[in-house]
């Protein structure tokens, strides 16, 4: 996957790339700033708002950059994150379901919070 490289570090860029309705670049944007901020809480706060949003490739891939920054950052707040990603494994779409597991594993592993029930069907 290539990254949005001027959104890597500014929590603002992709704050823009989301106004803009461009959401290929916005998902893009959220791996690279989950991967490469220098600090939690903007990442975070981006994070947590592009999680909420229509798109379901911007979605998921906030979800994902919550596994990023708990490998990181050794911490966030279990409220709403820990929600976020348990309604996406449940999630009508397929990407927003993997991206969600694959955050479900990093939160377990880095922060040990369990997710029940993490059979899926991404068919």
């Amino acid at each position: 996957m290539d990254y949005v490289e001027e959104a890597w570090t500014s929590p603002i860029g992709v704050l823009r790339l989301l106004e803009t309705g461009d959401g290929v670049s916005a998902a893009k944007a959220l791996i690279g700033l989950a991967l490469n901020s220098s600090t939690l809480a903007p990442a975070l706060e981006v994070s947590l708002a592009a999680a909420q949003v229509s798109d379901p490739l911007v979605r998921g891939n906030a979800l994902l950059s919550f596994g990023h920054l708990a490998r990181r950052f050794g911490q966030l707040p279990r409220d709403p994150v820990y929600d976020l990603v348990a309604q996406g494994l449940i999630d009508a779409d397929g990407h927003v379901r993997g991206q969600s597991d694959a955050a479900a594993d990093d939160l377990d592993q880095f922060l040990g919070w369990y997710f029940e029930g993490r059979v899926l069907d991404f068919v």
